[in-house]
């Protein structure tokens, strides 16, 4: 599956002479026999009409052949065949009929291959220098399972507006789209899915790719994948995924890294997928905690912070720059004192307000309330103290409170505090 279509760019060359020479390789006389690469590809059965085109006709029949893909797809498969057939053959009479059944075989077989991962068809361009002192860029058509890492992007379940812009003539499709082997991921046990949101499984992710560059380009790539998959229903050609660029990373700290420098940008990057890129770029261990804890108890990434910081979050460049691989220089925080302070919430029954700011806002509030009876700040112990004896009848008042609630809250706690300290 390999067609080369070799561009020659001159280093100093301007602008219009750089178009000259584009548009001249193009011509066959002055490269290599287009004949020659039809025959291969079409050895596999696909077939490229044109060099300048960004289809490729490949026939679901055989990339059932060649990726193994499920008993069913093959079984709905033929049936859809049976039916055209049918339909080709039906006499006028009865072609309403026969156009009801191809409809609802594309329909089961439409259904079926959104439950499965397929294979989609990219052109991996590599620079070569030549003895002129020339650029060649070598084409390499392939077809690949690509996949995605939701918890660092999640990418919408099926992106109309991508899938219309990309479509618009004005959109540039050839600009680089960045790929790593799968495995990098798959090792530290990411959940990792097919660009439709299916699971992908272990066993094919030895021979996949996942997408690491930024969410324009993944939600390029995904809007492809959507539309090949109508194109494979309807056998229609299907759209090639051009100037492919493989990195390679020695870690997963390192690609997360370079991830994070290349979304740094993206203004869609949420909160939750910058956490979990900056952990794996810093592989810090604040960082790890409050990720895996946001996920688990599906709480803001900001909330989940303040616990193990005593209220303190970073601002958008230290997350942007974490995602990097670049902490602040002094980060304070205890990660005993955060769990704690969640366990003992969760104990007296006060989950809803673990995700709620208003709760940890009043409890760090207090640890710096300067006790009228003590004349000294409360402090980060008595705090503790004061949420560790908590009753049953004053977790219901808390959770009664609709006015400003970290006043009130802090209010309560403070007032707790100096009742203990009058029993003293």
């Amino acid at each position: 599956m390999l067609e080369n279509n070799n561009k020659i760019v001159g280093n100093n060359q301007q602008t219009e002479s750089e178009a000259k020479l584009v548009s001249n390789t193009l011509n066959p006389e002055s490269m290599e026999d287009k004949d020659t690469h039809k025959k291969e590809l079409e050895g596999n059965n696909m077939e490229i009409n044109n060099l300048k085109s960004n289809t490729m006709k490949i026939s679901l029949e055989k990339l059932i052949d060649m990726f193994n893909l499920s008993d069913t797809i093959k079984s709905l498969h033929e049936e859809l065949k049976k039916a055209k057939e049918k339909l080709e053959q039906a006499k006028e009479e009865r072609k309403k009929g026969a156009l009801r059944k191809v409809a609802r075989a594309k329909k089961a077989l439409k259904e079926e291959l959104k439950k499965h991962p397929l294979p989609l068809p990219v052109e991996e361009w590599m620079p070569a220098e030549t003895e002129d002192g020339d650029y060649l860029i070598k084409r390499f058509f392939k077809t690949i399972y690509i996949v995605a890492a939701p918890a660092f992007i999640n990418l919408a379940t099926k992106d109309k507006f991508t899938m219309e812009t990309i479509n618009d003539k004005l959109f540039e499709r050839d600009f680089p789209k960045y790929l790593t082997k799968a495995d990098l991921f798959s090792k530290e046990n990411i959940t990792l899915t097919s660009l439709n949101g299916v699971p992908v499984e272990k066993e094919l992710l030895n021979d996949a790719y996942i997408m690491i560059g930024n969410h324009k380009e993944q939600r390029m790539m995904q809007a492809i994948y959507w539309e090949n998959e109508e194109a494979l229903v309807e056998d229609k050609p299907l759209t090639i995924i051009s100037n492919i660029q493989i990195k390679e990373f020695e870690t997963i700290q390192k690609c997360a890294q370079y991830m994070g420098t290349n979304t740094a940008l993206d203004k869609t990057l949420k909160g939750c997928e910058k956490a979990v890129i900056a952990s794996f770029a810093t592989q810090h261990e604040l960082l790890q905690k409050v990720q895996q804890v946001s996920i688990d108890l599906k709480i803001p990434v900001s909330t989940t912070m303040k616990y193990y910081t005593l209220g303190k979050i970073f601002t958008p460049v230290q997350w942007s720059r974490s995602t990097s691989g670049i902490l602040p220089k002094a980060i304070q925080y205890n990660l005993q004192i955060g769990e704690h302070i969640i366990s003992k919430l969760q104990e007296l029954g006060l989950e809803k307000e673990i995700g709620k700011r208003y709760f940890i806002d009043a409890f760090v509030k207090l640890t710096t309330v300067k006790s009228p009876t003590t004349k000294e700040s409360i402090g980060v112990n008595n705090a503790l103290s004061m949420l560790d004896t908590l009753t049953e009848e004053e977790v219901e008042y808390i959770q009664g409170l609709d006015g400003d609630k970290v006043f009130d809250i802090l209010t309560f706690l403070s007032n707790k505090f100096e009742r203990s300290i009058a029993k003293q």
